[in-house]
């Protein structure tokens, strides 16, 4: 028997996640390049973004190189960053945006004031006006990553000093791993981050937090429909992070 889906966020009714879903608009153009397996699964975070993130463009494949995403964007385009790990990549500290909120916070207000903290070196984040992510596992990420080698010729960016995932639902066999929502989350956050702080403006630190509201209702919910027992047996490793 099939079971019924809501139309809203495209998810079993029993695990309907409307209620949590946002609507948030991307500073800059997000480029998701996602292996056809990832479609298959049903607690991906890709179809999260796609309901709640504008200026968002999701295309699924391993080989991009005909397509015309890589000719667009054959060359060393200063404006765009590939959020991927490789030799000779940029290194975006995500602990000097985590140092930052504690004193948002205190002051129950979403702004951040930015005077001191410095950003990251050789880097200019006024210029980024395209971010792309490789949504699979580590060996199929690497497997896109490897067949388009249009991508070697940008600059890439290894998200350093993430928080533990939250992504407790899947595991992972690769320490520091985080899901794509996540990775994107964050990414988002520090170029608003760094960006506010060029250009001398206050930075709203909640405002891209927001795509985890319907990612945590559906690993909550899962949760509960999996019942704590199973939980515990299959994902302990994620209790202890």
């Amino acid at each position: 028997m099939t079971r019924k889906t809501c139309s809203g966020c495209d998810r079993p009714i029993a695990v309907c996640i409307c209620s949590a879903l946002v609507h948030v608009q991307a500073p800059c153009e997000v480029v998701i390049l996602q292996h056809p397996s990832e479609q298959k699964q049903p607690l991906a975070t890709v179809p999260l973004l796609e309901k709640c993130l504008g200026n968002l463009t999701v295309m699924v494949g391993e080989d991009f190189t005909q397509h015309p995403v890589a000719h667009r964007f054959t060359g060393q385009d200063p404006s765009v960053r590939v959020i991927y790990p490789s030799e000779g990549g940029i290194n975006w500290d995500v602990s000097r945006l985590i140092a930052a909120r504690p004193s948002a916070e205190r002051n129950q207000s979403a702004e951040v004031t930015l005077d001191g903290i410095q950003t990251e070196n050789s880097e200019n984040f006024t210029q980024i006006k395209t971010l792309i992510f490789i949504d699979g596992t580590w060996r199929k990420a690497k497997k896109i990553w490897l067949l388009n080698a249009w991508l070697h010729s940008l600059k890439t960016v290894a998200l350093d000093n993430m928080p533990p995932t939250r992504y407790q639902i899947r595991s992972s066999t690769v320490e520091g791993g985080a899901s794509t929502l996540e990775a994107v989350v964050t990414a988002l956050n520090v170029l608003a981050f760094n960006q506010s702080a060029e250009s001398d403006a206050a930075y709203n630190h909640k405002e891209f937090d927001q795509l985890l509201k319907p990612f945590e209702r559906m690993i909550a919910l899962q949760i509960e429909k999996m019942g704590e027992a199973v939980f515990k047996a299959h994902y302990s490793s994620a209790l202890s992070e």
